[in-house]
């Protein structure tokens, strides 16, 4: 490879990963578990401070699947703040996860070129479902799997040979103990792929360390009901081949976005390789296949409970790909080479720009009802009640946003999670957070702009950036009734009846849509806008 092509290769990298970074400069990230992270990072090191309280209902526990998190994040966030520090560490993932790739493919004698792809990867449903400290064992794993491939072919082994794979083995189980089996399939069946079967008796021995360290932790965890299944928990098999794009790269499967990219990628791939000779380490591309699809029937061992406890299955397919990548070639003539580089770059950063479109589209919608949330008084209690999910992104993220409150100002939220056994900071034995109907405040998410509970339902209305409407006060049983039953009608008032009387927030006979009333706190309404937030102080309304 000329010295020309590998600047290119460089140069494209970089402006790659920098654009993989924009997103994470959005007021708002659209990160599905993010403002829980944010949450445990926070509480984690303020826990009992008078501006955060809490030290009666929780308590630190470290030795949790986040824990490793907690203590990465924890000196960063003395510099940055918490939420800067999060992003950092996002970054971290996605970053980390091509340059970890990149060091993957050389090592395997790949083209480290192929890497340009991983870049977009790590955007992967991990990362969307805000899956952080997954996200970043995920480089942990690569970098296993080049260490067990580079012990494999040393001509002679002794202890200090199998310190790289053992640390790093004890760095993937830090941050997730998912990453563990992961890494370990990795470094039993590359020695195998490379001929040395025997050096797969090395390998498992470099994983002794993590493995003491894993059964300590299942030891010595809650011994209430875990919500996240065992990781090599097999044999009750579903099809999810049609999620597979969605897991590389998106969400969902009805996302165009990610199958769009999957299409692209896999034709410019085979382009590529139809007019290249060059093929590199025949071994490495072999290995490259076996871990491709071990993995890849992996997410079909995976049986569909776990699935539905935080998705083992999806935390897979973007591993499966960069096995993958190993599998195809670039050009090797330095013009074609430029030529492959170029459009394999702009197949990525087209990616990458629609991925930065549609979370930027939800900060623009989310944005003010964080705001919202966050001018809660210090300490608060507030239930979250959410029925749709945004309209960018076919998620619930409005569900965690209580945490955002937490995280600043402590209190108690519904969408905290802090009852549940494997936080590194949860409520304290005996302790639990104030049922639902007694919160302070009640934060409704609606399926337009219009309010779901009007105010005599839900109490004193004192704030709304829709989708969201903040109330002051209990839910009555008329308005529970109505949030399970899908909010406010939009066609004939069925409000009367639960009230027993006229009520002035009924639509007039013959009007397509109902307004909320004028009222004396609130100020006149603003024309053709649907909403009672006119007039609210800066402090208690979003901007909309």
């Amino acid at each position: 490879m000329r010295l020309g092509t590998l600047a290119l290769e460089r140069l494209l990298l970089a402006l790659l990963l920098a654009l993989a970074a924009a997103p994470l400069f959005l007021p708002t990230l659209g990160l599905l578990d993010f403002p829980e992270h944010l949450l445990q990072l926070t509480l984690a090191r303020h826990l009992g401070e008078p501006r955060f309280g809490g030290g009666a209902l929780y308590g630190r526990h470290l030795l949790s699947p986040y824990g490793g998190m907690v203590l990465l994040g924890a000196p960063l966030a003395a510099v940055l703040g918490e939420e800067r520090a999060l992003r950092l560490l996002c970054f971290a993932g996605v970053a980390g996860f091509a340059l970890a790739a990149r060091r993957l493919l050389g090592v395997l004698g790949r083209d480290r070129g192929l890497s340009l792809a991983a870049v977009p990867l790590g955007w992967s449903w991990v990362a969307w479902m805000g899956f952080v400290p997954f996200q970043l064992s995920l480089p942990a794993v690569l970098l296993c799997a080049a260490a067990a491939w580079e012990l494999a072919l040393r001509p002679a082994v002794g202890i200090p040979a199998l310190l790289p794979l053992a640390a790093l083995a004890l760095l993937a189980f830090g941050l997730h103990p998912f990453a563990l089996p992961l890494a370990g399939l990795a470094a039993v069946l590359l020695p195998l792929a490379a001929g040395r079967p025997r050096r797969s008796l090395w390998a498992a021995l470099a994983l002794g360390a993590a493995a003491v360290a894993a059964l300590a932790w299942f030891a010595c965890r809650p011994r209430t009901p875990h919500p996240e299944p065992l990781p090599l928990f097999w044999w009750t098999a579903a099809s999810r081949f049609e999620w597979f794009c969605a897991y590389l790269n998106g969400l969902g499967p009805a996302e165009l976005r990610p199958r769009l990219f999957a299409a692209a990628l896999l034709l410019l791939l085979v382009a590529t390789a139809l007019s290249s000779r060059y093929e590199g380490e025949r071994r490495g591309r072999r290995a490259c296949a076996l871990l491709a699809g071990a993995l890849f029937l992996a997410m079909f061992a995976v049986p569909q409970q776990a699935l539905d406890a935080w998705g083992l299955p999806g935390r897979l397919p973007p591993l499966v790909a960069v096995f993958a990548l190993g599998v195809s070639r670039l050009p090797r003539r330095p013009g074609r080479r430029a030529v492959a580089l170029g459009a394999l770059a702009l197949v990525c950063a087209a990616d990458l720009a629609g991925v930065g479109a549609q979370l930027a589209a939800f900060s623009r919608e989310a944005t003010p009802g964080r705001r919202l949330v966050e001018g809660l008084p210090a300490g608060a209690d507030v239930q979250v009640l959410f029925r749709l999910t945004s309209r960018h992104l076919p998620q619930s993220v409005y569900r965690h946003f209580g945490a955002y409150h937490v995280a600043r100002a402590g209190g108690s939220t519904s969408g905290g999670f802090l009852e549940m056994p494997h936080q590194p900071v949860r409520l304290r034995p005996g302790r639990a957070l104030p049922p639902p109907a007694l919160s302070e405040y009640v934060l409704l998410q609606a399926e337009d702009d219009t309010c779901p509970v009007p105010p005599p339902l839900a109490g004193d209305l004192v704030g709304a950036a829709a989708p969201l409407w903040l109330f002051r006060g209990r839910l009555s049983a008329e308005g529970w009734r109505l949030v399970l039953d899908g909010g406010a009608p939009r066609g004939r008032c069925r409000f009367s009846a639960l009230l027993g009387a006229p009520s002035v927030w009924c639509e007039e006979e013959g009007s397509g849509d109902w307004e909320p009333p004028f009222s004396p706190w609130q100020g006149p309404m603003t024309p053709g806008v649907r909403t009672a937030a006119a007039g609210f102080p800066d402090s208690a309304v979003g901007l909309l």
